[in-house]
């Protein structure tokens, strides 16, 4: 009998808050009026960073960039709570903790500290799944 497994379970619709609480809202397209953006959820700041894996600062290998599409896959279409194989769990983390892109001969920061700390923490946070999540 093999073993499983472990995977990593987190919520796509965890929202990101700012300093006094308040939902922080996500620009999907420029000039989107404030009132009619969404929350900003792990969904979205996952997706993001992981769409700029391939000049991440991280330095990723090719079996690394193709974990970061895997997960990216399967994050893109998560509603809720979605579960991450460790190697695609490792690689999204490493992008995260890193957190800083390549262009134009810079390094840059992807996002501002009150979404780069969240990240982190929600990461850090993942749940261990044995087997897979419960399908309910």
């Amino acid at each position: 009998m093999s073993k499983k497994e472990s995977k990593k379970g987190l919520d796509a619709a965890a929202v990101f808050v700012g300093f006094e609480d308040e939902p922080l809202k996500w620009s999907e397209f420029e000039g989107q009026k404030k009132e009619d953006r969404p929350d900003a959820t792990l969904r979205h700041i996952l997706l993001r960073y992981i769409s700029f894996a391939g000049s991440s600062n991280a330095n990723l290998s090719d079996d690394e960039k193709m974990h970061a599409y895997e997960a990216g896959r399967v994050i893109g279409v998560a509603e809720g709570r979605f579960e991450l194989t460790q190697q695609q769990y490792d690689v999204v983390k490493k992008i995260v903790d890193d957190g800083k892109i390549k262009g134009g001969g810079q390094v840059d920061e992807l996002f501002s500290v009150v979404f780069q700390q969240q990240a982190k923490n929600l990461i850090n946070e993942a749940d261990i799944i044995e087997g897979g999540l419960d399908k309910k």
